[in-house]
């Protein structure tokens, strides 16, 4: 069943991109893009983290799934 975002996210024009903020970390990057966001802002995912390239790679490898 999907949530009233998603339902939004799967019916809206696409003239604006629709970014997820908040609350993003490495477990739930690949739901928020399968939900339709346009993309995710990972600020402190990569910043709260101690081996930064590290964490920065990884969401990489997620995202490459979505582009």
């Amino acid at each position: 069943m999907r949530s009233a975002i998603e339902t939004f996210l799967k019916n809206r024009n696409k003239l604006t991109e629709i970014i997820a903020l908040g609350g993003i970390k490495i477990e739930n990057v690949e739901k928020a893009m399968e939900m339709g966001f346009d993309g995710i802002a990972i600020l402190g995912t990569i910043w709260q983290e101690t081996d930064f390239k590290n964490r920065l790679e990884t969401c990489k490898k997620i995202l490459t799934k979505f582009c």
